[in-house]
């Protein structure tokens, strides 16, 4: 009986343990339900990430780190729809230690191209998640827009140009909504020889009417 009475002891145990994790983990959607952060909070102030963080587009990975008391820490990887990392940060060090491709990763103590802190899949949806402009549906318009983003040299939004676009319409539509890009999201500017200078940053949203709505 007293053994009995200890392994109920440990289950019960082991399942306040795991139902306090159950509590501590969240999960939460953004961006017309396209991606989903899945993180744990710290229990003393469930405001705060605290611990593992995943970032799904749909059912993809994209972005993977680690947050304490709700700042990242440590290394963060993000990654494209194809789970091929695209870099690394390093968030102790503020610093980018990874890249894409082997002839970039080779270069990069010498020079890095502009990029997005985070995958390239957030700002993407960010802008496809207005929807399809609804007078170039009527229209039966479709295709791509290439935008550019011009970041300055201290990370900052310089301004927005359309190099290509299937439509005035589309153009329109993508350049209102990147004036809505959130204020906290970070760039990374192009770095030559480790100074940071002026850079783009490429954006090709594709439109396709048979899903009314921009796609991969």
């Amino acid at each position: 009986m007293m053994r009995w009475r200890l392994f109920a002891l440990m289950v019960l145990a082991l399942m306040s343990v795991y139902g306090s994790e159950l509590e501590a983990q969240c999960r939460r959607l953004i961006m017309n339900d396209m991606l989903q952060e899945v993180y744990n909070v710290n229990p003393a102030d469930t405001s705060q990430k605290d611990g593992d963080y995943r970032l799904y587009y749909k059912s993809h990975l994209i972005e993977a780190g680690q947050y304490h008391r709700g700042r990242r820490v440590g290394k963060w990887v993000f990654f494209n729809l194809g789970k091929v990392m695209e870099l690394v940060y390093d968030y102790d060090l503020d610093s980018l230690v990874e890249i894409a491709g082997r002839d970039r990763q080779a270069e990069l103590s010498r020079e890095s191209p502009c990029l997005f802190l985070g995958s390239s899949l957030v700002p993407y949806t960010f802008i496809s998640s207005f929807g399809y402009p609804a007078e170039a549906l009527d229209n039966n318009i479709q295709g791509t827009v290439k935008l550019l983003v011009f970041i300055s040299s201290e990370g900052e939004i310089k301004k927005f140009s359309v190099e290509q676009s299937a439509s005035p319409l589309l153009t329109e539509a993508v350049l209102n909504r990147c004036q809505k890009f959130p204020d906290d999201w970070r760039w990374l500017p192009r770095r030559i020889n480790n100074k940071k200078v002026d850079g783009t940053y490429s954006i090709t949203i594709y439109f396709n009417i048979e899903d009314e709505s921009p796609v991969l």
